[in-house]
């Protein structure tokens, strides 16, 4: 991915602070989706998890390192990784729009998850 680079936005919006915005954006507007819970570690990384299960963990941070893309790693629970996937995700530097994309992805990634249980 490193000849891959965010394309340049379009209005006033600053190319190197967006991907933080929309994390935060993300984080506020999506703490739970399908049963599922959104944390953010210490790293800033986002990781989504049933509550009061110990079964799947899946990582997945969209524009991650301010690169167009959304790594995924899902885990079982033993910290083991089960599946990692990097998917292209090309920022159109409109926060409601790209959330929709996250959540769109997430829907899927998160049903995918469910089956490895």
């Amino acid at each position: 991915m490193d000849n891959l680079k965010l394309p340049k936005p379009t209005d006033d919006t600053d190319a190197g602070e967006y991907p933080k915005d929309l994390q935060r954006f993300v984080i506020e507007k999506l703490p739970r989706l399908n049963g599922w819970q959104l944390l953010e570690n210490e790293l800033g990384a986002f990781q989504w998890h049933k509550p009061f299960t110990d079964d799947v963990i899946v990582c997945a941070t969209p524009l991650w390192e301010s690169e167009p893309i959304l790594p995924v790693e899902i885990r079982n629970s033993d910290g083991d990784g089960v599946y990692e996937k990097q998917y292209g995700f090309i920022p159109t530097y409109d926060k409601n729009k790209d959330f929709q994309t996250y959540k769109k992805m997430m829907v899927s990634i998160l049903g995918m998850a469910e089956k490895m249980k």
